[in-house]
């Protein structure tokens, strides 16, 4: 020091006060200094210089400590006021280059002047720390950062102890970045480290930080009315994060579904650097909701272009993902085409939720194509994920695009549930969506949506409408009804099929047989699951998956298609939850001979029946439905159970899906009189399913009396007889398997064993040994 002149001294006090400098910096410390001194001591041998990074310059800590401690000690030193002037100097310098990232009339670019935010933010930081002072404007650097998308810095910021302050600024900034925590967790977890300093009272320094992040957190948690009170508190004195409160309350009105006041929000915001972003991003969101998909996808673009020019990688994973959340709608082909680098990016990012999204994207675009298994796995994916990140306010929720893909695909009953629980929820508080999904949804299963639905639309409430169904038509339309692989791995019964406790059924009957509808006497108990009355009947459940909604299901069939099956006069639920229906007791008798004009009769009413639209109830790609269609044979055949399933799913997979009988032949559940058909009974569990499968089973079990194929199908019409070819045996070999429990192995399963073992002995070979053929 005593060798340095005394503005060198200056300069070397002023340069040691942070870890890094340029000329600019210590001429903003020491303005009184001519420049061409500033030059010559950052040119001195004991000043480093790196020409790669900002700010260039930089002394060996060593000697930074060293003249540090040694100042106090030097005659001309400077007093504690000094130096804190100086660095209140600095921080002001470093805070205006910091947030030099919002300012577009700068020269340099927006990819630079983030990397200068970033180096501008860490150097001011760690001075704060290191001499124990308060910079307020370190909330703006640190909000700015999150906005700008550079999370692996906050992620790595210091834990200082000695100024608690800063040790909460930088614990709540690290907070910011666990993408991988669950939303919920996240943000109790912030209003943990927070506590008081966020009230609308508080006099913290970084009130208005911790209040933004508050509010943010809160959306995403699904709690709306918690955000717009942490949103409402930020001061509105013109500060960067007050002026940027209204991105916080447009985000607000755009979860609660007013679009109207997104769009005046927007209006407000500047259109320079970051802002820009944010903008287009904001109304790209407000579209999707308003289903202006191509709109969305123009604004989408735009936050690419700028993300990428800027070098923001998060805010490129950001905009490709809601690109082809965008384009998902209507252009499947250049969805699946963004989808694998978004992926990458936002995994790369830590962006998870940006994961999930990505793979509802990939999901509705395969639905588009057709690729309905690839959509069904891809969507459970993304749901797996945001139940596992807690994303309640997720701004397109995988159960909207569920409701979606079932309804289109024809599973009204499917898409009507969860479209009602959907409306339900928002009654209660914690919705499971927005309010706009219930809207849609709702349109989409054609249930009512709820009356205090107040959305205001871009456009009007008919406009919004009209463009939400054109994806569901565009789905009906290229979507072809067609099997996906069934659960082969069902071992476990996903759907029990078990029978229930006789003190169970004995309940049931006693309620049933309570039914004004029923015309027979009081009975306390039954053997089987049907009493039978005068001109009533009542059938009882005595599985337990067999399911009210079939015997719903049967009675709109028959009204639409004039099928003659028993009119539903009664139904209801015993204590417990089982149930029980009074059906119309229908005249004729069934028949262990058919006859080819019965077989006619029921080839047109199958016709009918594969012809009624929409599909309901359980399909066969259902999980565990395989395991109901095949109950006898798992429990029967345990180890050729697994080789039986596998060839029927291979056999099934993409054929056409229909509405299914499921049990049904002349001689099984159908009644004639004469050949006359007067009744259908009892539709199996399965309700959909490969048409051709009926017809299989009606042979399996017709063939063996007497029956013949050829009448059946000519009473049917238009058949594939390439799927009937491959499910036939397959149906034969379960009623095989079937003969052993219905005491008809002697007569039924000899037939059927002999015709595989003439016409497909390796399908024989499976059970052979299990059923000591």
């Amino acid at each position: 020091m005593r060798d340095l002149s005394e503005t060198d001294r200056d300069l070397l006090r002023a340069a040691a006060l942070l870890e890094a400098f340029d000329a600019d910096l210590l001429q903003a410390m020491l303005p009184g200094i001519r420049r061409r001194r500033i030059e010559a001591f950052t040119s001195r041998p004991f000043v480093r210089r790196e020409e790669s990074v900002w700010p260039a310059y930089r002394l060996h800590d060593n000697l930074r400590r060293s003249v540090l401690d040694c100042d106090a000690h030097t005659p001309d030193g400077w007093t504690l006021g000094e130096r804190r002037e100086h660095l209140q100097r600095a921080i002001s310098h470093l805070a205006k280059v910091a947030l030099s990232i919002w300012d577009e009339e700068e020269s340099a670019s927006l990819a630079e002047r983030s990397r200068r935010t970033v180096a501008a933010f860490l150097l001011l930081l760690r001075a704060a720390i290191e001499h124990e002072v308060l910079a307020p404007v370190l909330a703006d650097l640190a909000y700015s950062l999150s906005v700008a998308g550079h999370w692996q810095v906050l992620a790595s910021l210091p834990a200082p102890d000695a100024v608690p302050e800063l040790t909460r600024l930088s614990a709540v900034a690290r907070l910011t970045t666990r993408g991988d925590l669950n939303a919920e967790d996240r943000y109790q977890a912030m209003l943990r480290l927070v506590g008081e300093c966020a009230i609308p009272e508080s006099s913290d320094p970084f009130a208005d930080y911790y209040r933004w992040e508050l509010g943010t957190r809160a959306h995403v948690a699904g709690h709306l009315d918690e955000a717009i009170g942490h949103l409402s508190a930020i001061t509105p004195d013109g500060s960067l994060i007050g002026a940027s409160a209204l991105f916080g309350l447009a985000d607000n009105a755009l979860r609660r579904g007013d679009y109207r006041q997104v769009a005046e929000l927007m209006d407000k915001a500047t259109d320079e650097g970051l802002d820009r972003i944010r903008v287009a991003d904001m109304l790209g969101h407000t579209y999707i909701h308003n289903a202006r998909f191509a709109d969305a996808a123009r604004l989408f673009e735009t936050t690419l272009e700028a993300a990428q020019a800027a070098g923001m990688p998060l805010w490129e994973a950001r905009a490709l993902r809601h690109l082809a959340l965008a384009l998902m709608w209507y252009d499947p082909d250049r969805t699946l085409a963004l989808v694998p680098r978004a992926r990458d990016l936002n995994s790369a990012v830590g962006e998870l939720i940006g994961v999930a999204q990505c793979d509802l994207a990939a999901s509705m675009a395969h639905a588009l194509r057709g690729q309905h298994a690839q959509a069904a796995d891809l969507l459970n994916s993304a749901a797996r994920q945001y139940e596992e990140l807690g994303a309640t306010g997720e701004l397109t929720p995988a159960e909207a695009i569920r409701v979606l893909q079932y309804a289109a695909d024809g599973r009204i009953d499917q898409a009507t549930a969860i479209a009602t629980r959907l409306a339900a929820s928002a009654q209660g508080p914690q919705p499971e969506c927005l309010p706009v999904w219930v809207q849609v949804t709702s349109w989409w299963a054609s249930i009512p949506a709820p009356r205090d639905a107040a959305l205001q639309w871009l456009d009007s409430t008919d406009t919004a409408l009209q463009r939400w169904k054109e994806p569901l038509d565009r789905l009906r339309r290229q979507h072809h009804s067609v099997c996906a692989p069934l659960d082969v791995a069902d071992r476990e019964a996903f759907i029990p099929t078990n029978r229930l406790p006789g003190d169970v059924l004995d309940r049931t009957v006693r309620s049933a047989s309570a039914s004004p509808a029923f015309d027979g006497p009081s009975v306390q108990q039954a053997d089987d699951g049907i009493i039978n009355g005068e001109r009533t009947v009542i059938k009882l459940q005595r599985r337990a998956h067999e399911r009210l909604e079939t015997a719903l299901h049967l009675e709109q069939l028959r009204t639409a298609t004039g099928i003659p099956a028993p009119q539903l006069l009664d139904y209801g639920t015993a204590p417990g939850g089982t149930w029980w229906a009074v059906l119309e007791r229908l005249p004729g008798t069934h028949n262990d001979h058919p006859t080819f004009e019965q077989q006619r009769a029921l080839g047109s009413m199958m016709r009918s029946w594969h012809s009624h639209s929409p599909a309901a109830g359980l399909r066969l790609d259902d999980p565990g439905a395989l395991g109901v269609l095949l109950g006898w044979t798992r429990r029967a055949v345990p180890h050729a159970y697994p080789a039986i399933a596998q060839r029927l799913s291979d056999a099934c997979e993409a054929m056409p899906m229909t509405p299914i009988h499921g049990d049904v032949a002349v001689g099984h559940n159908a009644l004639f009189d004469g050949d006359t058909l007067t009744g259908v009974l009892d539709p199996g569990a399965v309700e959909q399913g490969p048409p051709m499968l009926d017809l299989a089973w009606a042979l399996a079990v017709d063939l063996p009396h007497g029956g013949s194929a050829e009448p059946l199908l000519e009473g049917y019409g238009e058949v594939d007889r390439a799927a009937l070819h491959a499910l036939l045996p397959l149906m034969l070999l379960r009623r095989l398997i079937d003969t052993v429990a219905l005491g008809l192995s002697d007569t039924d399963g000899q037939w059927i064993a002999r015709h595989l073992r003439d016409n497909d002995p390796d399908l024989l070979a499976l059970v052979a040994e299990e059923l000591s053929l």
